[in-house]
């Protein structure tokens, strides 16, 4: 196998993919799931996405948002799913509210991309991503945030099935437990992805500047 990070190695167009990193899922202050939110923060998630995003502007890689905003009062919120039920139980993942906000750390600079998600488990759900990447003439999608055991996997999956090359920024994401994190980044996501480091796709970055069509 040559060296590097498989979909990072031969200057393919890039992209970096926030998943959900919004203060109801990462800040322990307010967070609507807590446990989540705590394993955000005891692997220091939102620092090191911030560096990797500092890092992704400064090779020329576009850096996209993905946030979770239900539709005002849950209209026409569809409740298939125990995930689904509990945000509607909760009733706080609303417009304009605190849960909904980007951490200042995290907020978005100059170019990036802002995508709320009304609907569905994984970052591409009746979103418009896919059409930014179309756009932007992405082949690698690298992802970061949470979680691990839902959106992010799904996205990852959502990708592959596009025809997209996909790298888990490992120390960037968090699952809802140490356990189910462990069990996705080791048995799941090699499947599908590349599993390393940020500081590696740092490396790869440097070493293989990315020209983006715009």
């Amino acid at each position: 196998m040559p060296a590097g990070i498989r979909g990072l190695t031969t200057g393919q167009r890039a992209v970096l993919l926030l998943s959900e990193c919004q203060r109801g899922m990462l800040d322990p202050e307010v967070a609507v799931n807590p446990a989540l939110a705590g394993q955000a923060c005891e692997r220091g998630i939102v620092d090191k996405i911030a560096a990797l995003a500092t890092a992704c502007r400064a090779s020329g890689v576009p850096v996209i948002h993905n946030t979770y905003v239900p539709p005002a009062g849950f209209v026409g919120y569809v409740v298939n799913n125990a995930i689904n039920a509990r945000v509607l139980r909760d009733g706080r993942l609303q417009p304009g509210s605190v849960y909904v906000e980007i951490p200042s750390a995290l907020a978005p600079q100059e170019g990036d991309i802002r995508i709320e998600r009304s609907a569905g488990l994984s970052l591409f759900h009746e979103t418009a991503l896919d059409t930014y990447l179309s756009r932007f003439e992405i082949e690698t999608v690298i992802l970061v945030g949470v979680s691990t055991n839902i959106a992010l996997f799904g996205a990852a999956l959502e990708a592959v099935n596009r025809g997209y090359q996909v790298v888990l920024a490992e120390d960037c994401s968090a699952g809802a437990t140490k356990e189910t994190h462990r069990f996705q980044v080791e048995e799941q996501f090699p499947l599908l992805a590349a599993v390393v480091d940020s500081t590696a796709i740092v490396r790869e970055l440097r070493n293989n500047r990315i020209s983006i069509a715009h």
